[in-house]
């Protein structure tokens, strides 16, 4: 969806932390799983407890619940 500087983003997501945000809510449409890597980057540079729920499936075909695997 356009420019993107992880750096930025990165930097978006501490300040996130530190002004008390502890839930992340993310897709693997963003960024073609982009938002679950800098989510990841942030686990590892914080100690910070905060949650990451995210949706899975976009590159399922068919679409049916026994596609999922850890690949898709």
């Amino acid at each position: 969806m356009g420019k993107v500087d992880d750096k930025e983003s990165i930097a978006a997501l501490h300040r996130s932390l530190d002004l008390g945000v502890n839930f992340f809510d993310t897709a693997d449409v963003y960024g073609d799983g982009r938002s679950e890597r800098l989510l990841a980057q942030l686990r590892k540079d914080r100690p910070d407890e905060f949650y990451i729920a995210t949706k899975a499936g976009r590159k399922l075909d068919p679409h049916v619940a026994s596609g999922y695997n850890r690949r898709i």
